[in-house]
């Protein structure tokens, strides 16, 4: 699903454009990151918030108030976590691949 225009499509088996069958899906999404931290940092509870996984209403405070209250350890996920949240039990924050987005066109806006 591209999250920019919201177009969804089965994922290909093989190349629309020359049938070639060895495809491989690869990616740095929060979907990826998130395979990855929960496999550096066993036994720790780690929540995705993106956009994908906050789809139901109410599903981001009770996200937030779950790793306020200890039950969740490490928070991750798109810009929507990065911005206005205070937490004061938090000692670390880490940014991944920030610069990516800063001089990416945004068609968009006009």
């Amino acid at each position: 699903m591209c999250h920019y225009c919201g177009f969804e499509t089965a994922p290909f088996h093989k190349c629309p454009a020359c049938s070639q069958v060895a495809m491989r899906y690869q990616g740095l999404g929060t979907e990826k990151l998130h395979a990855e931290i929960e496999d550096k940092f066993p036994g720790f509870v780690c929540q995705r918030m993106d956009s994908d996984t906050m789809t139901k209403p109410g599903s981001h405070k009770r996200v937030l108030d779950a790793f306020r209250d200890g039950n969740v350890h490490i928070l991750m996920g798109t810009q929507m976590i990065a911005k206005g949240l205070d937490f004061p039990n938090v000692t670390l924050v880490g940014v991944v691949n920030a610069d990516t987005g800063l001089h990416l066109p945004d068609f968009r806006q006009r």
